[in-house]
């Protein structure tokens, strides 16, 4: 924890001029539920970090430990916009995860920044705030607005799992106005429409349901996904199939 960087010089000095750096960076953890004796998810979202220069982030985030303990990995960057960088966790004080992450390219994007891991250890109807601690970018100088998380345990299975991700091309690129119809095994369909920059979510799931999601978009084809809700927050990325 500290010049999480690494360059130890003065941050402004390497800071692109760029208005988008004066917007607001905000970090959220989420509000959820989790069965008791299971992992729990606690997926981190970040608004738009395209060419603010973002080269590391560090923070604190403290539980409730008679609710919450760090699993054995605690911190991952699978399918998140830091994939390829490096994260360090310390989990020694209980009540407290330490979380430092770097890269040597900034990131781009809004969406995922990282995976947090615990496993619910408290009793049924318990709960514990995630809240935010010592958040940083770079070595500082930006406006960062967060908003603290909870996890409330249950004994059965609950109905607010969430499935979400982004529809995009071929190519790589987000499409607008996908239409995407999830439906489960008893034929009970919902359907979500993508926004701007691709992104579509389902809430009120419940854990240990199979859905088949259906996409459809102009001039663009896709093959029908089974998924299984297995965790509180499903992420789920559709892709065009090439040439479609």
């Amino acid at each position: 924890m500290g010049d999480v960087s690494g360059n130890w010089i003065d941050p402004l000095a390497t800071r692109p001029a760029s208005t988008e750096e004066l917007k607001p960076v905000v970090i959220e953890a989420p509000e959820l539920s989790a069965l008791v004796n299971t992992e729990v998810l606690v997926p981190v979202e970040i608004t738009d970090t395209t060419n603010k220069g973002i080269l590391a982030y560090q923070f604190e985030l403290r539980y409730d430990p008679s609710v919450l303990e760090p699993a054995a990995n605690p911190a991952d960057l699978i399918d998140t916009i830091s994939s390829g960088y490096q994260v360090t966790v310390n989990a020694a004080e209980r009540g407290l995860l330490r979380v430092v992450v770097f890269g040597t390219q900034p990131l781009s994007g809004a969406g995922r920044l990282i995976n947090l891991r615990f496993n619910a250890i408290g009793n049924p109807g318990s709960a514990s705030d995630l809240i935010w601690e010592n958040l940083g970018l770079n070595e500082g100088g930006f406006d960062i607005r967060s908003t603290n998380g909870r996890v409330q345990l249950t004994a059965s299975p609950s109905n607010n799992a969430s499935l979400g991700g982004r529809v995009m091309s071929a190519e790589g690129q987000p499409i607008k106005n996908a239409r995407v119809t999830l439906t489960d095994t008893a034929g009970q369909s919902r359907i979500a429409i993508t926004n701007g920059l691709g992104y579509y979510q389902f809430t009120g799931l419940r854990l240990g349901e199979t859905y088949t999601v259906h996409t459809s978009a102009k001039r663009h084809r896709f093959q029908d996904i089974t998924v299984s809700v297995a965790g509180d927050a499903v992420n789920l990325d559709i892709i065009a199939q090439p040439g479609g």
